[in-house]
Order: structure tokens, then sequence, then C-alpha cells
């Protein structure tokens, strides 16, 4: 039988069988129709319908290789052939099987495409320059560094803030040696969800030792990434030479007292807090650490009254180490009881970095308040700090913070001290460590202003902008006759207060805004403004009529237009604070079809609520609280949606669409 008869007898035979199965048109080439043909029945092929790779983006060095694996759905698709391509060869290229070898810097898009259908998937490939010989490699706890000769390191491990340990994503470092120290290039790392900038300190230790110490902070704690040591073979090996005489540390008072610990085991001491009674004392010693434990010499020193033995008392706390020096004058008693001539301390971090000493964190236990309430007058202001006791005393951290618990537009806080704003009563959490104590705070409004004030029948809020849009800032009429000025930063509230406010009309025509604010300027002066007004087709604007240089300008009455989304959405934000001994923090979101909202907070056992009402056009959403200051307020927030569900973002808040709040 001829090959073009052996290909045309399987639709021969389908057509005199009556039957016309153009599926099975029978082209074998190999002369055998048994793989495309099962006992007469049809052959189905499965297209593919899509490709994925096991990567969408990778980091590699020059010269390194990753073979990327393509998934072909369906699984058992008919054609699986794929081809691979890269956008730029001279940055990455990629060979028939998907393995990218790393040629120079920058970054390539490698895509593999399907033979059937064309479907794509990509990979974003960076290629960094090779990092070099690994030099060495440092630990402290659960952490270590990876040191490479080209002058970088890879960093594993945690944080620590006293006992509590934070997951660090890792991350690369560049490093290099300027005046005989280490010194690390800026960079930013990734630890519990949050992006942190890498501090560093560096110092050569009692034991001629480098120490580079890698931290954090959070604005008020330092969070240790690691004390790594380098021997003193090691830091000659990077260019450091650790055997030179330097100031370790000093220990020092506000007296003007001062210890000073150099690397050769030399100390000087210098007091002068009491050299209108016994003289200038200076003098040098020794000073050794063993067993954690930190001593200096006696020595000898002259004083007004003679030459006495010197004693240097070290006390540890969880701050660092406190130094009594004394003058032993207790003619062979106990040199304890001798006189005291300075008091001085060595910050714990610096007692750990710069002389290697274990320095427990010792946490806050409890905190108290001489007073538990006040009552003030809006306008009026209180710093909290002043009443705050913190136990126990030595502790590490005791830096005192002050929040509102409820409600929020009360009071306004600013460092530790409060400012009254709005009459109401607000409960405010006064901290320390984890531990808090609750402080009430009533405020009522001083003597009206404007005895016989005229208000608008209906609340108004006009906005405008000051030091060349740096400063947002708005003014709420009430139609109870209170005024609120609020100032903005970046959408953050720094200012806030309360006041009292009469229209002055033509007729029915507004024509000015008298405002005397409750709170004084700092010079102790009243604040007042004046506003000259303008309707523009229903919408008022109102100008600062001021010569001051403090003009506000012009503020442009918000008109704001309800628009629902067509039923009601919840979105839900969570960041698990657990690690740090806080719990969670989460945030809920309800907007109602009505066109109003309701934003509940729910951080450190608190729960903050805040009502408004919202637009959603054209895939924005603009949010307007019922009452400023706020936490939600914002324009034109940008939503996107993934797979049915919408998510947006106000301030560091990502929140997504949700059908149910999560359990408690």
């Amino acid at each position: 039988m001829n090959k073009l008869l052996k290909k045309m007898l399987p639709l021969v035979l389908a057509l005199t069988m009556g039957t016309a199965t153009f599926a099975l048109t029978g082209c074998f080439d190999n002369g055998d129709n048994s793989s495309n043909s099962t006992s007469g029945s049809e052959q189905t092929v499965k297209n593919v319908t899509s490709v994925a790779l096991d990567k969408e983006e990778a980091t590699l060095e020059v010269g390194s290789e990753l073979t990327l694996q393509a998934t072909i759905t369906p699984e058992d698709a008919s054609n699986k052939k794929v081809t691979w391509e890269s956008d730029d060869p001279t940055v990455a290229t990629v060979d028939a099987n998907g393995k990218v070898t790393a040629v120079a810097e920058g970054v390539a898009i490698i895509t593999v495409t399907t033979e059937d259908g064309e479907k794509e998937a990509y990979c974003g490939i960076t290629v960094i320059e090779a990092k070099g010989e690994v030099l060495f490699t440092l630990t402290d706890g659960e952490s270590s560094i990876v040191v490479y000769e080209g002058g970088t390191f890879d960093f594993t491990g945690k944080a620590l803030w006293g006992t509590v340990a934070i997951d660090v994503e890792p991350f690369s470092a560049e490093w290099e040696v300027v005046d005989n120290a280490i010194n690390v290039k800026p960079v930013n790392f990734i630890a519990m969800g949050f992006e942190m900038p890498l501090g560093q300190r560096f110092a050569i230790n009692a034991n001629k030792e480098a120490v580079l110490t890698l931290y954090t902070n959070n604005g008020t704690s330092d969070f240790i990434l690691g004390n790594f040591t380098f021997s003193a073979e090691q830091a000659a090996s990077i260019g450091v030479n650790t055997d030179v005489t330097v100031l370790l540390a000093t220990a020092t008072n506000e007296a003007g007292d001062t210890i000073e610990l150099y690397s050769d085991g030399v100390a000087k001491v210098n007091a002068v807090s009491m050299a209108t009674i016994v003289g200038e004392i200076a003098y040098e010693t020794t000073w050794a650490i063993n067993d954690n434990v930190l001593t200096l010499a006696m020595q000898k020193a002259n004083t007004l009254f003679g030459e006495f033995d010197m004693h240097a008392f070290v006390t540890i706390t969880g701050a660092g180490l406190t130094i009594t020096v004394k003058a032993d004058n207790t003619n062979g008693g106990n040199p304890a009881d001798g006189l005291s001539l300075a008091m001085v301390a060595i910050p714990r971090t610096e007692a750990i970095d710069k002389l290697g000493l274990d320095i427990p964190f010792i946490k806050v236990t409890g905190i108290t308040l001489s007073e538990t309430s006040k009552e003030m007058k809006s306008g009026e202001n209180f710093d909290l700090f002043t009443l705050a006791t913190v136990a126990p005393a030595d502790a590490t951290d005791p830096t005192v913070t002050v929040e509102v618990k409820e409600p929020t537009d009360v009071v306004r806080v600013s460092g530790t001290s409060i400012y009254a704003i709005k009459e109401g009563t607000a409960v405010v959490l006064v901290k320390a460590g984890e531990q808090s104590a609750e402080f009430t705070v009533t405020v009522t409004y001083p003597e009206n202003t404007y005895t016989d004030a005229v208000a608008f029948n209906a609340d108004k809020l006009f906005n405008g902008s000051t030091l060349g849009g740096l400063i947002e800032i708005s003014f709420a009429f009430y139609s109870d006759g209170m005024a609120l000025y609020t100032q903005k930063m970046n959408g953050n509230v720094f200012g806030s207060s309360m006041g009292y406010y009469t229209l002055v009309k033509d007729g029915d025509t507004v024509t000015a805004i008298n405002v005397a604010l409750f709170e004084k300027t700092a010079e102790g002066a009243d604040q007042t403004y004046n506003f000259s007004v303008v309707d523009n087709e229903g919408t008022l604007t109102i100008t600062d009529t001021s010569t001051a240089d403090s003009n506000l300008g012009s503020l442009v009455e918000e008109v704001f237009e309800v628009v629902p989304f067509s039923a009601e959405k919840k979105f839900y934000y969570e960041l698990d604070l657990t690690a740090l001994g806080y719990g969670k923090v989460t945030v809920k979101v309800t907007f109602n079809a009505d066109g109003t909202y309701t934003y509940v907070n729910e951080k450190f056992g608190q729960v903050f609520t805040e009502t408004g009402k919202y637009a959603y056009v054209d895939g924005k959403i603009t949010i307007v609280p019922d009452a400023t200051p706020s936490e939600f307020a914002g324009k034109d927030i940008a939503v996107t949606e993934t797979e049915g569900k919408l998510a947006f973002t106000v301030g560091d808040i990502a929140l997504s669409e949700v059908d149910e709040f999560p359990a408690a």
C-alpha cells in the first residue's frame, strides 16, 4: 500500500461506514495508528489553559544560575511544549530548559510561552554583583552575619527587645572600614511586617576585639539584632587594628564629674562637684572586668584636707552602670561609708557594646499616678508625666507615654501633655512598657466670648492650607456656636483647638465670621480670627483678614454629596503584635448602603469608634468623619479589586474586603 493511500485509509473507511469522524484524520507518519486511535473511539485533544512559574521574582549574583520550573494546566494537556526568552540577555540568559544564568548587574524579565495557545508566565530576575568569598560567620544568640570579602554581609536571625524575640526577614547590607572602624551603609529591613532602618554601633572592647552592634529603634526603645564580636585576627583581616588604645566609655553626670575608661585598662577620674568643699579631685587608676563585675582599683588622691584612699563602688541597674567615687575618711571603718565625691553613670548600650558587660533587661512592672482625674477648661494643657511613678525605679526603659483611650475628640495628646479641646469626659492611658494607668479628664468650655452669638443653621467645614501647602488647615463651625480649628501635616493631626464663633450678617447674607479660640498662643496671647465671607454659587469661601504673619489665607467650604455602595461592604485589617506582648491590632470598617460608615479600631485592649459619611465615585472613596480630629478621614482613596474583592489603604492601614469580620 503506498503512503498516500495508507494515510487516507481511515477516512475512506469512516465514509464507507456512514460516519464522518473528522477528528480522526488518520495522518500517521510512523505507519502505526494505535497511538492516536483507540478501538474506533475518538481521541480528545486537551488544550493548555495556563502556565505558571515556580518563582515570580528572584535575585542572583553575577555568574550564578537558577532553573525555573514551568507548570502547565491542565496536567494532561496534549501539547506541553514551551519556549523560553529573556528580554535582556546582557543581564540574564535562559536556555531551552529554563536555566537562567546571571550575566551582569541589572534586571531582566524571563518569559515562558506555551506552544499551544501561547500562554505566558513571567519571572523578574535581579542580578547583583557577586558577594565574593566568605571571610567568616559571626553569631550572637539566634542571629548571625556572614561576612563576604567584597564588602557585604548577610543577616539572618531575630531582634531582641529585652527578652522578647521578634522575627526579622533575612537581608543583606554593605560595609566598609573608615578611620579604623566598621561602617555599615544605610539600609532598611523588614520586621513584623514593618520596614525598619538599620542602625549600628562600633567599638573596640577591653579584650582588643571589634564589636559591631546592629539595632533598630521603634521611637522609644532599641531592638538589638546582635552584638557581633570580631577577634583581633578577624578584625585585622578586614583592615581594623584592635591593638590600639581607645576611649571605651565615659561615665558622667550633670555636675561635670567624669570617669573615662580606656582600652589599655587605665581609668581617669575627675570629680568636680565637691570642689568647693574638698577641692577638685583628679587621679588615674586601673580597671578590669571579671565575672561580669567592673572594678576600679583603689588609688590615693589629694584633697584640701590631705591625701585619702579613693574607692569606686559599681552598681548594675537596668539602665546601665552607676559608679560612686568615695574618699575613705572613716579612720579604719568601712570605705563604703566614706565621703561621696561623685556619682556617674554609663548607659546600658555603652556598657554592653563597649565594655562587654551583660546588663539584664529589667521590665516595667507597674505605673501609678499621684492623681487619677482632673477638671480642665478647653484650651488648657497639663503634663501627666509629673504624676507618674514607674516601678521598679531601675527599669531598663521607664519611658512614659500618653494616649487617649476614649473618646478621641475631647483631648489631644502631645508628648506626655494633654490639651483640653472639646466639652466632655475622656479617659487617657498613661503607659510605661506593658503597664498602664487610667486618668480621667473632664473638659468644660470657658465663658462664652460672644454672648449674643449668631451661628450657622447646620454644621459647616472649611478647608485650606498654609506654608506653601505644607500645613493643611480646617475650621469646623457647628450649629451650636462652637468652632474647631485643626492643623494637619501629611494627613496627620498635630494641632487642634476649640472656641466660639459668631456670624456677621447683612440681612440674610453672611459677610464675616469672628472666632475666639480657647487655647492661647505660645506667648500666652489670645487666638482670634476674623474671616470675610464670599458666596460662590452656594459654596462659601472665607478669607483671613488679619495682617499678621500667621495669616491663614482662604479656606473653601466642603460641600459633600453622599454616594454609597449598592450594598453594605465590610473591610478588615489585622496586625499581630503578640510577640511584643501587645496582642492584636484590628481595624473593622463597615460602609453602609445609606452612605454612612463605622470605623472600629481595637488595639492594646482598647476600642476606638468613629462614624461619618462617604462617597464612592470612579473607583475612589472619600471619607468625611462626623467629628475631627479623625483617624480615618481621607479624600480620593484609590480602591483596587482582586478576584472580586475590594481593597484600599488609609495611612499605614491596608484594608481588605471580607464577607464577615473574624470572630473575636
